[in-house]
Parts: C-alpha cells; structure tokens; sequence
C-alpha cells in the first residue's frame, strides 16, 4: 500500500485581547478546531475521477473513529499562542466527543441535535443547535451527505492524488483552506487556516476506525451546580 500523505492550513493576525478572548470562548474554540478536526478523517481513493468524487466515496465509507490529538495554535508570525492535548471520537452522523486534559480541562459533545461544551475550570455549560454549529463548517463532511460536497466546497489535489486542498465557497465559512496529511489511507496531521489568520495544527495516534463505539460516548448531562448558558 502507497504511503500517502495530507496537509491543513490557515493564518491570522487578532489582537492580543481577541486571542485571549477566543482562547476562552468555547464556542469560538470549537468552531476553529473540534469541528474542522472530526470532520476530517478520510481514507485516499486514487480511482474516482475528481478530488472531490474522491472525498465523496470516502465520506461514505467513513462510520467511526477515535483518536488521541495534540494541538498547537499559532498567529501568522508563528508565534505559539495555545498548546493542548487529549482524546477524541466521532459517531456519523453528527456525534462527536472531544476532551482536552492540557492545559485546561474541557469538554465537547455532540448528541446529534444539540452541541454541549463543558468547561470544568469555569463550572460552565454552554448548549447550542448543533445545526448552527455545523454550517459553512467542515462538520459537514460527517453530518451532510457526501454527494452535497461540491455545493459547499472547492476540492483540488495537485500535489498528489492522495493529498486534498479543500476551501469552501461560502464567504462567512470559519475556515480559509484545509490541507489534509495521511499516512496508510489514515489521517495522522492537519493544519488549518482560518477567518481569524491564525494556524492550527494537530496530530493524531492510536486511530481507530469504523470500530463500534458505546453510545454513551455521546451522551451529555450537565453536572448538578454548574451554570448552563445558551449559545448563539
């Protein structure tokens, strides 16, 4: 089997209030990395025509996975902004668990109808419509169907057949472009830009896919004495 490999980008410059902002916003966090992350994990196909049919045969073959991930954030000089590191999993389609043990504990979950974000450090609940966090995202590749993919977004692979830049058409996407990184038709490194300029980068082991997954995984009640806020 070819070793193949993928890539993810994206660049910014927010002000040093704006990044500690965005830095402790749940919201904002998720939307610039969970969703773009669990949205990701396809195998190469070097026999459909187009990239994009490529994605498309991929997205469908695409049930399960689970994965640890490190994550570094960078501003457009280069400069480290947010390091972190944990556990992820993914349930198609629209369920995803996403916990973050380093430097600060918080959690992701995705039921299929609601989003709930979980930060432990600040005794806080945030829920939203899972739906308004999943447009003119790359969380469309798990929860649309894959023969929707060329309305939302451009996908071309001029370095490699294996290897896909992805871009989306809408112009208020939370992303700019996307380079994926495989290793044994298994997505091992992203990086990604987005709106906001800045660079994020994750790498992920122990990957499990198509591997049945207790449901529970994606189960979330908010723990007695926490503030629950309602997203936008």
């Amino acid at each position: 089997m070819m070793f193949s490999k993928q890539l993810f980008i994206l660049s910014s410059r927010p002000s040093v209030e704006l990044l500690q902002h965005e830095s402790r916003d749940p919201v904002s966090f998720f939307l610039r990395t969970i969703i773009t992350i669990i949205s990701l994990f396809i195998y190469s196909n070097a026999f459909a025509v187009t990239p994009t049919q490529a994605l498309e045969q991929n997205l469908s073959q695409l049930h399960s996975m689970q994965a640890n991930f490190t994550q570094v954030v960078t501003n457009a000089r280069g400069h480290v902004l947010q390091k972190s590191s944990g556990e992820m999993a993914l349930l198609r389609p629209g369920k995803f668990r996403w916990v973050s043990n380093s430097p600060t504990r918080q959690l992701i979950v995705a039921d299929g109808k609601k989003l709930w974000i979980f930060d432990k450090d600040l005794e806080q609940v945030t829920v939203k419509p899972l739906s308004k966090s999943l447009d003119n995202s790359p969380g469309m590749f798990l929860s649309n169907s894959p023969d929707n993919l060329s309305e939302y977004y451009n996908v071309t692979s001029e370095k490699n057949p294996n290897n896909f830049l992805i871009t989306p058409k809408a112009e208020d996407a939370q992303f700019t472009s996307i380079e994926l990184q495989y290793s044994n038709n298994e997505l091992v490194f992203m990086q990604l830009h987005d709106q906001l300029g800045q660079t994020t980068k994750l790498a992920f082991t122990h990957i499990k896919v198509n591997s049945e997954l207790n449901p529970k995984l994606f189960m979330f009640h908010p723990p007695k004495g926490v503030d629950v806020v309602a997203g936008d």
